[in-house]
């Protein structure tokens, strides 16, 4: 046996564990402060090797822009030495004390005489009070009256001396100025020159007593991670809200657009080394250095890693828009807030240690692939923006996630699918309640079977993707894929063909037609306005929706004749809402000649395609019962592929959507995709994968247990993109409180409202709006060498709010009256509700900041004598003498209806309307001077640089001349009225004088 317990030696034993035990703690320690704080080596590196280094180069360049400036600064230090000896001068003191004596006694003057005038206006009201009491009380008092006059005289004895008092004490503080004054100036000519090296030693002090140290952005309310709205992505991402560490290309791209505006280069680069804190120099260098080569990614004096970097768009994306002490790091980005640590073993890296170390609820989406690619400018990001800017447009950093708004909207997905938001838009696709009268059933099948043979950018998908050839795009002949879809689309035909509300013939006669005259067609086509929503001829230029080049915004009309007839396009033209009352097309007023000249000819573009013949199913003779089983097949099918969740379908009026539900697809989960066969790699089967071939390919996912019914849209890698960026913002509920969301005032809902009914109606299409859009304006482009007639173009609405009274605007909107008789171009009637009419006026007046509601807009009469020179400036010719010369403002512009000899060419808007119609505040801006307002506009600037070409009239003052011409359009019926108006005019009572902005 060996000794007992007691009397064993375990020394040695003690000392081994006791080293252990120090060991780890040592261990634990280090792993807990070093080896799991990767973050303190992050901040080291940046201090030392990159903040330090670039304030101690800003202070370089400031002693050396001070050393240039050594000379003048000497001078100024001499100069100011004498100009404070000079006051401390025993000869000069006494003068400069003297005026300073006299400066504070005219000061309490001045301060005693408007006391006295306060007392004087007190004593005025107290006798106007008694006055007037006694006026009621029928108790006149001439004491009274003579009382308020001899007031009224000391108020003014008083002014005026008060006036005298006030220029002798200005010229005191003047006298003090030649003392003191000089002396303020040179110190701040002195500050100027020394203050950038003070700056720039303040920042190197600073920069060099850096110590590394914990920081995070607690945040609660936005539960983004665990622990919910704890952010420390800082303390690895320093110079993240930092200035003076922003990427060279980002900086020269703004100074690229400043050179594009026009101005002086040293000043803009002065500027732009103010606002992202970097010399001139570089700035200049780095230009320089990205001309010779533009994919450069190294700069001189610029090695920033990508963690070291300031945010892009700093001043914009942070600064007051997103604090990032009120917003954080991964509201926007994703990510695991709260990981600091990473694994201690290896450089800190994303998503693995992010994975590692959490359930990685949110993975950081700039990391996100397709694919094993990362898409360029990070676009899942800007899908994030949607949880604040839920309705929002025109983001001027979000544009992927605007397009996919649009897109998606445009593309018609909630026809299939419930999406949050999309559940009262209209139906996508036509109406097909009334086939018989519009289409053949030859036509019907042919277009039904593959929609893009006939029109290569629809947005109606093939629902028989099997029967095509990818590469060829032609048909598989004698493959079962195609023998099916000919079976169901003869089906589908069949049951729409049953069930149209019209048969054939069911339209009533148009004897315009009879007529017709085709080439009057095509020049209406031209004039009208069509080109702006359609191509009309196989060789014009597409119309594409806003968001992707690759679908038409309107049908395309090359081959129209093929498809219907002209009695249906006559109908249809001449009130197309009475034929679909959820068209977009709007009515152009067309009389019944119009309207059967354009159907005359847009039916012979046919495209050289026939579809007159039917098919056998529908040949007189064919098996009616074999029809009806038709008609039956093809009403399960319709419910099959869900056709009535884009077009309007007898039958279906209360079909319920047959896609899912994708109002949080964003936030779906990976676990709950099916992958099927088409990604096996457990490694690949990624939420972006799954919906990237979801979108491409529509039946990847088939197999023996799985059907699917998704069609095939071809969607072209920008669209499928769209879509992935619009699929990934949606994630059910707003989960951030309601401070938080965006464009919540009224005004901004008001812009965001008028913007989606502006892009509805495709307003674009015809007008420039606040500098988009206008695209017809291609069609007045003359030959190369002449100059463009964009006068003939519709007009531009650039800050149309500023202009327009709204209860005008309005009624323009709901019921359009030609305003300028030059123009062929046509302002349609818009199917519009009058919530939606307002709320474009509402956009319009919000966009230019402009008052809402605006009740009326008026200017008082003004005097007889300043009217009647307003009309002689706004009637006179130009070439006239002096006194009865004028702006010839009548050459142009007419008064009521033009007359029968008025060249509609030269005309100009309607004079009359312009007191219901425009702001007297826009009147004097657009008189001041037109070209600023409109750019291409007819009318001249008689006011050039704020002067004026006839000094005769106010005494030559401009501002008064145009104020007075505003007044005169304000009240020209009254002055100027039509001459079946002048009898009436002239024995009615004078209108009431307004003020500017009563109530009328």
């Amino acid at each position: 046996m060996g000794k007992p317990v007691e009397r064993q030696n375990l020394s040695l034993a003690f000392f081994v564990l006791a080293s252990l035990i120090a060991l780890s703690t040592v261990w634990a320690f280090y792993e807990e402060f070093v080896g799991r704080r990767p973050w303190k080596e992050y901040q080291d590196a940046f201090v030392h090797d990159y903040l330090i280094p670039k304030n101690q180069h800003d202070l370089d360049v400031a002693k050396a822009g001070f050393a240039k400036q050594a000379d003048a600064y000497k001078k100024l230090q001499a100069e100011l030495a004498d100009a404070e000896a000079s006051v401390r001068d025993p000869a000069r003191r006494g003068a400069y004390e003297k005026a300073e004596e006299d400066l504070d006694r005219l000061n309490i003057r001045v301060s005693e005489t408007e006391q006295d005038v306060k007392f004087a206006k007190s004593d005025l009201d107290a006798a106007y009070y008694k006055y007037k009491r006694a006026e009621h009380e029928k108790e006149t008092d001439p004491d009274l009256a003579k009382q308020m006059r001899e007031v009224e005289a000391r108020i003014d004895a008083l002014n005026s001396r008060l006036a005298k008092v006030t220029l002798e004490r200005d010229a005191a503080q003047a006298r003090v100025d030649g003392f003191t004054g000089r002396i303020a100036a040179l110190r701040k000519q002195i500050d100027a020159l020394d203050s950038p090296v003070k700056g720039a030693e303040r920042n190197l002090e600073k920069a060099e007593a850096t110590t590394t140290d914990m920081k995070q952005y607690w945040i609660p309310e936005l539960a983004t991670a665990n622990p919910p709205g704890v952010d420390r992505c800082q303390n690895c991402h320093t110079a993240i809200d930092t200035c003076g560490f922003t990427d060279p290309h980002e900086i020269i791209a703004d100074r690229k657009k400043l050179e594009a505006a026009g101005g002086d280069d040293d000043a803009d680069d002065a500027a732009l080394a103010k606002k992202y804190c970097v010399d001139v120099g570089r700035i200049q260098t780095w230009a320089k250095e990205l001309d010779e080569k533009p994919d450069r990614t190294t700069f001189t004096g610029y090695a920033l890693p990508l963690v070291f970097r300031t945010h892009p768009f700093r001043n914009d994306l942070l600064g007051a828009n997103h604090p990032p002490g009120t917003f954080g790091c991964t509201i926007c980005h994703g990510g695991e807030g709260p990981q600091t640590k990473g694994i201690g073993w290896h450089h800190f890296e994303h998503a693995y240690d992010d994975h590692y170390w959490g359930s990685w609820s949110e993975p950081l989406l700039d990391l996100a692939q397709v694919n094993g690619k990362k898409l360029p400018g990070h676009p899942f990001v800007q899908s994030m923006c949607a949880q604040c800017h839920r309705d929002e447009t025109n983001l001027a950093y979000a544009p992927l996630l605007d397009d996919s708004r649009k897109f998606m909207s445009e593309i018609g997905c909630y026809g299939c699918h419930p999406i949050a938001g999309y559940e009262k838009m209209r139906h996508p696709g036509p109406t097909l309640t009334d086939v018989q009268v519009k289409f053949t059933p030859a036509w019907m099948e042919n277009w039904i079977s593959y929609p893009r043979a006939w029109r290569p950018h629809t947005r109606m998908p093939n629902f028989w993707p099997e029967a095509i050839d990818e590469k060829t795009g032609k048909v598989k002949e004698g493959t079962a894929a195609a023998k099916l879809r000919h079976d169901e689309v003869t089906a589908i035909t069949a049951y729409l063909w049953s069930h149209s509300d019209k048969g054939v013939g069911g339209l009533a006669p148009a004897p315009a037609l009879a007529t017709a005259d085709p080439q009057r067609g095509r020049k209406l086509v031209e004039q009208v306005g069509c080109y702006a929503c359609h191509k009309i001829t196989a060789d014009d230029t597409r119309r594409p929706i806003s968001s992707s080049d690759a679908r038409d915004f309107a049908p395309d009309l090359s081959t129209i004749g093929a498809k219907t007839n002209a009695l249906w396009i006559y109908w249809w033209l001449k009130n197309p809402s009475a034929m679909w009352s959820e068209t977009k097309m709007p009515n152009l007023r067309l009389s019944d000649q119009e309207a059967a000249d354009i159907a005359s000819y847009l039916v012979k573009n046919t495209g050289g395609q026939d579809f007159s013949k039917a098919p056998p199913e529908f040949q007189p003779g064919y098996d009616s019962k074999a029809f009806a089983d038709l008609v039956v097949k093809g009403q399960a099918l319709i419910n099959k592929y869900g056709c009535f969740g884009c077009h309007q379908i007898n039958g279906f009026e209360h079909a319920q959507k047959i896609g899912a539900n994708l109002s949080d697809f964003g936030h779906k989960a990976v676990d709950l995709l099916d992958f099927g066969d088409a990604i096996t790699d457990h490694h690949q089967q990624t939420w972006y994968n799954w919906l990237n071939l979801k979108l491409h390919h529509p039946r990847a996912y088939r197999y023996e247990r799985v059907d699917t019914v998704m069609p095939q849209f071809d969607f072209d890698d920008h669209e499928v993109e769209l879509l992935m960026v619009f699929l990934k913002s949606q994630k059910g509920p707003p989960a951030v409180p309601s401070k938080y969301l965006a464009g919540q005032a009224p005004e901004k809902a008001a812009i965001v409202a008028g913007q989606k009914i502006v892009d509805y109606y495709n307003c674009r299409g015809c007008h420039v709006i606040d500098g988009q859009g206008g695209v017809i304006r291609d069609r007045y482009k003359d030959d190369p060498g002449k100059a463009d007639d964009f006068s003939m173009a519709p007009p531009k609405f650039n800050g149309e709010g500023a202009k327009l009274q709204p209860a005008w605007g309005f009624q323009f909107i709901k019921h359009p009256i030609p305003l300028r008789p030059w123009l062929h171009v046509r302002m349609p009637t818009f199917p519009l509700t009058d919530e939606a009419a307002t709320g474009i006026i509402h956009y319009f007046a919000a966009s230019a900041g402009v008052s809402w509601p605006y009740l009326y807009a008026s200017t008082p009469t003004p005097p007889a004598d300043e009217m009647a020179i307003a009309k002689v400036m706004l009637t006179g010719p130009t070439d006239a003498p002096p006194g009865q010369r004028g702006f010839g403002c009548l050459s142009c512009h007419v008064l009521g209806t033009p007359g029968p000899n008025v060249d509609l060419s030269t005309a100009a808007p309607n004079l009359y309307l312009a007191e219901q119609r425009l702001r007297p505040d826009w009147i004097v801006r657009w008189i001041s001077n037109p070209s600023a307002i409109i750019d291409d506009t007819k009318m001249p600037s008689f006011f050039p640089n704020g002067t004026t070409l006839f000094p005769e009239y106010f005494g030559g003052d401009a501002t008064k001349q145009i104020e007075a011409l505003r007044d005169l359009l304000m009240h020209l019926r009254e002055e100027l009225p039509p001459p079946s108006e002048t009898t009436t005019a002239a024995s009615a009572p004078a209108k009431k004088s307004r003020g500017r902005h009563g109530r009328g």
